[in-house]
């Protein structure tokens, strides 16, 4: 099914069709243990729009092109992340099922 994105609760589209919902993945996961409060983290998407944050993560960036972004996650303190998720409204205001980020430890700095 080239040309095809499908999800395990949505039927197939067309990559580009505006109806669509966005799909997103991790490309890039955090390292479990981190020592800063900026982790870098890289994801795709099928679709340009607007992220929304969901648990105790925050984005730097509140938009998402198309392809591979890399952004900073804002954490407010030391401590496990495993709740974060994140999903993406397109233009169309169809929006993307949640991408669960990969779990990660905020370690205390010296």
């Amino acid at each position: 099914m080239g040309g095809f994105t499908t999800t395990s609760s949505r039927p197939a589209c067309p990559a580009s069709s505006w109806d669509c919902p966005p799909v997103l993945a991790e490309v890039h996961p955090i390292s479990k243990i981190v020592k800063s409060d900026r982790p870098s983290y890289s994801f795709k998407t099928s679709k340009s729009g607007t992220l929304n944050f969901i648990g105790k993560c925050k984005g730097n960036v509140n938009r998402a092109v198309a392809g591979v972004n890399h952004i900073a996650l804002l954490t407010n303190e030391p401590g496990a992340y495993d709740d974060c998720t994140m999903t993406l409204t397109d233009s169309s205001n169809n929006r993307s099922l949640p991408l669960k980020i990969s779990s990660f430890v905020v370690a205390e700095s010296s």
